[in-house]
């Protein structure tokens, strides 16, 4: 139930708030944008146009996609992405899990790294987006919560901003046990859509260059920071599969100083444990007995006078 931020308090006007430009944008935040977006854009050309043809070869057509968003109330425009799932005439929504089966491996570490964004320097270079900022929402979460919207968008949306890094993990998780689309639109709005909001609004009452740049610093640390995570999370995985293989029946355990298991000890383990058998002793045949018998009798019978 922690999850649940009412609307309400998403919404709330703030004791103070700072005056901005129209739209959100300053002078020298847009001469930020631009001045990082054409540097960053020509350091990403190379990599990115190896990953479109990499894409190409590997997916198909098309490559990128383009999702109708919203920069404020009653303005939309396109967003653009590399595409990082099967096509899908009306999937355009919320990604949940519902979505996994439309991804393949490559469309996976694409989206985990959030490679699929780099086309959206194009958007900022537009003006249509800003780097950092709250993420652009689609026109049905807008048309949903109006008030709240129309508040959070008085910033320019942005590639990155405070929410996405602080919020975005878990959401993924939310959102990734659902199984149709209309589990994932529901939980996005009683779980997602409110905490996302009060983040942004914080971020909007204290935004500055100085925490642009901070913002823009860890987003390009996030790549390295998940590939971390997933090779720890690797790790763990082969070291929890091993100590299973060890612990079956008939397998020999490593001690407890982790060095493996002697000759001796793998063959005690092999070897079927239970009660010991008695031992076969031959059987006398009942002729054998009854001579054995009369032997012993004349034996002690008295020699003849």
């Amino acid at each position: 139930m922690q999850d649940q931020l009412p609307l309400r308090a998403a919404i709330a006007p703030p004791t103070a708030r700072p005056r901005r430009a129209p739209g959100g944008v300053t002078a020298g935040k847009r001469a930020l944008d631009l001045g990082l977006a054409l540097v960053l854009g020509a350091l990403v050309a190379l990599p990115l146009a190896l990953l479109v043809v990499v894409l190409l070869a590997a997916e198909g057509r098309p490559v990128f996609h383009l999702s109708e968003r919203m920069r404020a109330p009653g303005q939309r425009f396109r967003l653009v992405k590399l595409r990082s799932m099967r096509p899908d005439p009306g999937g355009d929504g919320i990604t949940g899990g519902d979505k996994a089966a439309r991804m393949s491996r490559l469309q996976r570490l694409l989206r985990a790294s959030r490679a699929d964004e780099l086309p959206q320097l194009w958007n900022v270079l537009k003006g249509d987006m800003s780097l950092v900022g709250p993420r652009p929402p689609i026109p049905r979460m807008v048309a949903l919560h109006p008030a709240l919207y129309a508040r959070v968008l008085r910033s320019r949306p942005g590639i990155t901003g405070l929410a996405t890094l602080r919020f975005h993990a878990h959401e993924e998780r939310i959102l990734a046990r659902c199984r149709t689309a209309a589990e994932t639109e529901s939980a996005y709005l009683r779980r997602c859509v409110a905490r996302k909001a009060r983040i942004d609004l914080i971020y909007q009452r204290n935004r500055s260059l100085w925490l642009d740049l901070r913002l823009i610093g860890e987003t390009a640390l996030f790549p390295l920071r998940r590939a971390g995570a997933m090779a720890a999370r690797a790790l763990r995985d082969r070291r929890a599969a091993a100590l299973s293989r060890r612990s079956r029946p008939g397998c020999a355990t490593a001690s407890a100083t982790g060095s493996p298991p002697s000759p001796r000890a793998r063959i005690r383990a092999a070897t079927p444990t239970g009660p010991p058998r008695a031992r076969n002793r031959p059987a006398i045949r009942p002729d054998r007995r009854a001579g054995a018998a009369r032997s012993r009798k004349a034996a002690r019978a008295p020699p003849p006078g």
